[in-house]
């Protein structure tokens, strides 16, 4: 209990952004391919680069991603290297009471929360699914106002309020916890450990990083299993199920694919850039390729889903498949 005349403050902001002004990372810039990857990499990209952070070492993981048989691998970078590079600690948060005043709490100390949420009440996915789908996202909160109602998150490829209607929708307010309520999954950041090495400290952990990830790669070229798997599997169901089904498919796939490896180019660059005998030029624009085809191929499918009508994408899915073996055994060659 708080003394009469003390009150606990209802809000809290670990940054305090405003969303007019907020300058997002370059990688979120629009002449990217894929200007938003997928929830969980846009956000920590945001966030390393709200600390002043640099971003691009801890991008050395997307060289394992692989073909998962229905789907990309829906790339996530590892709390272990997030904590290696810059000193990051991610731990799973205890849901005992109120989410929101729980969150409060956490932002009053100086963390960040990670919330599993409806897209629904995200007013950043106003041409996608706000207000008209339920879809489950994740969202970094840096500010919280319970009394205003009104909170400050990263999302995709920016920062962003939400107030109000949308408030109580995050936190259910507006609902009794039924019987089988099934509280969201939330993580919580912790920043007081952060450690800012210089330029060459990081390239060094980010290419022993890269020599990790080399090693991991996937054993088989995974876009020759993808390319199996779409003509004979995916592509008639898809045809029949139509385009809602279709581009559901595509971000989980195609999407996954094309954003992954777009970051890896843009990794190598940098690694490129800040030691220039390096020379990776030539193996980024293999991996730019990928990312270019991978758009393409977006589109080539819908058009195909619309109108009904499979066509052979053989040639696509093998120039990705050139590509990516080039560039695997060149990376292989000279890093592993």
């Amino acid at each position: 209990m708080y003394p009469a005349d003390v009150q606990p403050c209802p809000q809290a902001a670990v940054w305090g952004f405003d969303p007019r002004s907020y300058q997002r990372h370059s990688l979120h810039s629009s002449d990217r391919n894929f200007v938003e990857s997928n929830c969980y990499i846009d956000i920590w990209i945001e966030v390393v680069h709200a600390l002043n952070l640099e971003v691009y070492p801890f991008l050395a993981f997307t060289l394992a991603s692989d073909f998962e048989d229905d789907q990309w691998t829906f790339y996530k970078p590892s709390f272990d290297d997030l904590n290696y590079l810059y000193g990051f600690n991610v731990q799973e948060m205890y849901l005992w009471g109120a989410l929101h005043q729980q969150i409060l709490t956490q932002l009053q100390k100086g963390k960040i929360v990670l919330l599993e949420a409806d897209s629904f009440f995200l007013p950043d996915t106003q041409e996608t699914d706000y207000r008209k789908n339920h879809v489950k996202t994740t969202i970094a909160i840096e500010s919280i106002d319970i009394e205003k109602q009104t909170l400050g998150y990263f999302h995709n490829a920016g920062y962003y309020h939400l107030f109000e209607e949308d408030f109580r929708g995050i936190f259910h307010l507006d609902k009794p916890k039924i019987d089988g309520y099934l509280p969201p999954y939330c993580e919580l950041v912790r920043l007081d450990r952060i450690n800012r090495h210089s330029s060459e400290e990081l390239l060094t952990r980010s290419r022993l990083l890269l020599r990790r990830y080399i090693g991991l790669k996937p054993a088989q070229n995974p876009i020759l299993r993808f390319k199996e798997s779409f003509h004979h599997h995916t592509l008639p169901l898809l045809i029949e199920q139509g385009l809602e089904a279709y581009h559901q498919y595509a971000f989980g796939s195609l999407r996954q694919m094309g954003s992954c490896y777009e970051f890896t180019a843009y990794y190598l660059r940098a690694l490129e850039a800040a030691d220039h005998t390096l020379d990776v030029e030539n193996i980024a624009k293999r991996f730019d390729t990928i990312s270019q085809v991978a758009k393409a191929l977006i589109l080539k499918g819908a058009r195909m889903v619309n109108r009904k009508t499979a066509k052979d994408l053989s040639p696509d899915f093998d120039e990705m498949a050139r590509c990516w073996d080039e560039a695997m055994t060149e990376l292989s060659d000279r890093f592993a």
